[in-house]
């Protein structure tokens, strides 16, 4: 095969290159939408869902790099929530 025909190749198969790209992208996204779900945070797991799959059709290892960016994001802002809570209880358990 020379470079002429696998460009042809590519053209032809583009738009089948590109839904693949999208749907790796999508099954990185889960990752973080789950985690988002499971964390009370579904906000921000619906949001790395999205931006995972609009990035994966640029590139699947892009796609990768947004929902690990997102999952971090998630557990950061849990761990945050439930740090505030627990001190939130303690105080109110002095104060009784």
């Amino acid at each position: 095969m020379n470079s002429v025909e696998l460009r042809e190749l590519y053209e032809k198969y583009f738009y089948y290159i590109l839904l693949a790209d999208i749907g790796i992208g999508l099954l990185f996204g889960l990752l973080p939408l789950v985690l988002g779900i499971a964390r009370k945070k579904r906000n921000l797991g619906i949001i790395g869902l999205i931006c995972s799959g609009v990035v994966g059709g640029l590139s699947p290892i892009l796609s990768l790099i947004v929902a690990a960016v997102f999952t971090v994001l998630i557990v950061r802002k849990s761990a945050k929530a439930n740090a505030a809570d627990s001190d939130n209880a303690s105080q109110t358990d002095l104060a009784e």
